[in-house]
């Protein structure tokens, strides 16, 4: 009797971890559906740094790699394009800029000989840190155009709570995107962090 009473407790006891760890994977889900759902219903928010250069800033989604693929699936085949396999990314971003740019120069008039006449070539020319153009109007348009730009990112983590001078916990984690060329308009950001 002693030996069945034995078992069904050993069993009985089998039965409730397995119930905890359960109950606590789906805690852990619950709380990264929630995360996850509060990231897709905040809005990025887009703004210009103090020495005026555009920066955005965006709450991630944390994502397994199947929902990655299912949902992202654009951003995964470019992943997959560079080789690499989805399961082992640690997080994936993807930015979209516009750039405009308004120029005034003048037209400038330069004499070259062509098949033995002397002919006028109208030429303009811009230059300034972050772009490079140049154009003729010659039979055949060549316009020469180079862009500069570089962008910095941070992720960092969001503290949930704050008590006195101290923050712990995480509410979630951002991204931080800025553009060094002032005209640069961030359209969006996205990033997404993957859970092992």
């Amino acid at each position: 009797m002693k030996k069945y009473l034995f078992i069904a407790i050993i069993i009985l006891a089998g039965v409730v971890f397995a119930t905890s760890r359960a109950c606590s994977y789906y805690q852990q889900e619950a709380a990264r559906h929630m995360n996850n759902f509060d990231a897709v219903k905040s809005e990025m928010n887009v703004y210009k740094t103090k020495s005026g250069h555009s920066a955005a800033s965006v709450q991630a989604l944390n994502l397994k790699v199947k929902e990655f693929e299912k949902h992202y699936s654009e951003l995964a085949a470019k992943a997959d394009d560079l080789s690499l396999q989805n399961k082992r990314l640690l997080s994936a971003s993807q930015t979209r800029t516009v750039t405009e740019y308004r120029i005034v120069t003048e037209w400038k008039d330069s004499i070259i000989v062509k098949e033995g006449r002397i002919d006028t070539l109208r030429c303009i020319e811009y230059k300034d840190k972050y772009l490079t153009f140049s154009f003729c109007d010659t039979d055949k348009a060549e316009p020469f155009i180079q862009h500069r730009d570089a962008m910095a990112q941070f992720v960092h983590r969001v503290p949930k709570y704050k008590i006195w001078f101290v923050r712990i916990g995480t509410k979630g984690i951002r991204q931080d995107v800025v553009f060094e060329n002032p005209r640069t308009n961030i359209e969006f950001t996205e990033f997404i962090y993957f859970k092992k």
